[in-house]
């Protein structure tokens, strides 16, 4: 319980914005995790490294910690958490402005997501792969955008829109600007 307490601690201080603190509790967890061989706890506590590091603008750390979690989870078999992985990878890569690797961990998520039916992270990488391929030029960004967009509202997650921000906005503002109607109105809805 210990384990978990810290990493759910860990989350709040980095949602909360104190990444030190979170750096501290994200610690504690991995130390427990590994005290007690807890694949689940080392999964969580790499991704929040992550995070962390992609907070304090280190993305090349922050990339070394997903990538460690992703085959953390492949090597147990936990398609869900390799998921995660591959959409912390992306986050990364798009930190680095990276969007060839950023399309593709987005891409990775999605096929390891789908089987599963995992909504929630299934909307967060729709967005951020259309997000990756706006600022890329993507020929199928719009239609991608749209695609994002509308699973979002269908699913419920119009919370995504402020708490993904940084692929959110991009996708709203190609909305509003865009000739088709559906789109631009689907927009209106969520914005």
């Amino acid at each position: 319980a210990d384990g978990w307490a810290a990493c759910i601690d860990a989350w709040l201080c980095l949602r909360g914005g104190d990444a030190s603190a979170a750096d501290l509790a994200f610690q504690r967890t991995r130390a427990v995790g590994e005290s007690i061989g807890s694949p689940e706890l080392n999964f969580f506590a790499r991704m929040g490294m992550a995070a962390v590091c992609r907070q304090r603008g280190e993305a090349g750390n922050a990339m070394d910690w997903a990538l460690d979690g992703a085959a953390l989870a492949r090597r147990i078999g936990y398609a869900h958490i390799e998921g995660i992985a591959w959409l912390e990878c992306g986050r990364c890569a798009w930190q680095q402005e990276n969007l060839t690797a950023a399309g593709d961990y987005f891409s990775a998520a999605l096929e390891v997501l789908s089987p599963l039916r995992a909504r929630l992270e299934l909307a967060q990488a729709l967005l951020g792969r259309a997000a990756v391929w706006l600022a890329g030029g993507h020929t199928q960004a719009g239609a991608a955008a749209a695609e994002a967009l509308e699973f979002i509202r269908a699913a419920g997650f119009t919370f995504l829109i402020d708490q993904e921000r940084a692929f959110a906005y991009p996708v709203v503002a190609a909305g509003l600007r865009s000739r088709n109607k559906e789109f631009s109105s689907l927009v209106a809805e969520l914005a």
